[in-house]
């Protein structure tokens, strides 16, 4: 079974990403100013299939929308644009009891993107998993999660999709 990931990325000169399973677990972060759409696309997918793409600012930037459209993903932004000492705070705070570092900015923002996508679906992650596991649908709660994320859908009508 594919594994389902969520992406932050920063855009800019120097394009940033970083890369969360549905678990919150970092499974990679990279900043290059050779980073393109295709590049990223290449890099993220040997973690998974990229259902849900962050970005750390509430106007959605243009890079964004165009990965998430060649990924068919839902993008998720912030409600407000966060201050820098709130990004801090945020990354300090999640990567606390991880042996994970970022290199620099563009990595440290495309993480806090992917951390906020990822923290706007963690209730809907676990709800899925409360309804369904000792189930004898538990075996679709990973194809559930991916569909009710990336569709948008309640769980219910995703579970019917899927019987």
């Amino acid at each position: 079974m594919e594994d389902y990931i969520i992406i932050g990325i920063d855009p800019g000169t120097t394009k940033g990403y970083a890369v969360l399973d549905f678990n919150g677990d970092i499974l990679a972060a990279n900043s290059s100013k050779k980073l393109n759409i295709e590049t990223i696309i290449k890099e993220v997918f040997k973690f998974g299939k990229p259902v849900l793409i962050g970005t750390d600012v509430n106007k959605v930037p243009s890079f964004v929308e165009k990965v998430a459209a060649r990924l068919g993903a839902r993008v998720s932004k912030p409600e407000f644009n966060i201050p820098k000492q709130h990004k801090r705070i945020i990354i300090k705070r999640f990567l606390k009891d991880k042996k994970f570092q970022t290199s620099n900015k563009h990595e440290s923002d495309a993480l806090i993107a992917a951390i906020l996508a990822y923290k706007s679906i963690k209730p809907l992650l676990k709800k899925i998993e409360d309804k369904l596991t000792n189930t004898s649908k538990s075996y679709l709660i990973e194809d559930i999660k991916k569909i009710v994320v990336k569709e948008n859908i309640n769980i219910k009508d995703a579970v019917k999709l899927l019987e």
